[in-house]
């Protein structure tokens, strides 16, 4: 949460050339309401299943080639965990507990586990956050990128750097 997912994701998408899907925008068209106002009427357990049938639809378009931004805690649920890991590449956004803590305090109202809390809270609460969710995204990712201290462009960069070349047909046919 406030690592970057979203932001990054839409400029890395733009960079490849390729679909993005930030999960979060497509629940909230799913639902008719904020993800805030979903999780206030129905819970997170309703809202991790919901969440994780989204997951499964995404990996089953026949579209592979995407930038697929997930929410703060898709990988919480083992079982989108598994589908994630099994489906794509995955990079983990690392930002330091400062970064987060300047980054959410003016957005909290819009956070289902944030908006309530005081600006105390708030530090408590992502430091709680990533006590409980760091080793999930570590074992999770095939990469890290740390969000906090670089820029936009440096942050695209990296992570293209690390993905793989498409394949080249002319290598694979012999032709050129």
């Amino acid at each position: 949460m406030g690592a970057g997912k979203s932001t990054v994701g839409k400029f890395l998408s733009n960079y490849l050339g390729i679909g993005f899907i930030d999960l979060d925008d497509m629940l909230e068209k799913r639902f008719g309401c904020s993800i805030s106002d979903y999780f206030a009427k129905n819970g997170e357990e309703s809202f991790r299943k919901e969440e994780y049938n989204a997951l499964r639809d995404i990996f089953t378009r026949p579209e592979k080639d995407m930038v697929l931004a997930l929410g703060g805690g898709t990988l919480t649920k083992p079982e989108s965990a598994e589908l994630v890991k099994n489906n794509s590449i995955v990079v983990y956004l690392y930002c330091s507990e400062d970064a987060l803590y300047k980054r959410l305090v003016k957005g909290k109202a819009r956070r289902p586990l944030l908006a309530d809390k005081s600006e105390e809270g708030l530090r408590e609460e992502i430091r709680l956050l990533t006590a409980r969710r760091e080793h999930i995204y570590k074992s999770a990712a095939n990469f890290t990128v740390d969000t906090s201290i670089w820029g936009l462009e440096r942050i695209i960069g990296q992570i293209a750097g690390l993905l793989p070349l498409p394949a080249d047909e002319s290598q694979e046919t012999g032709t050129k």
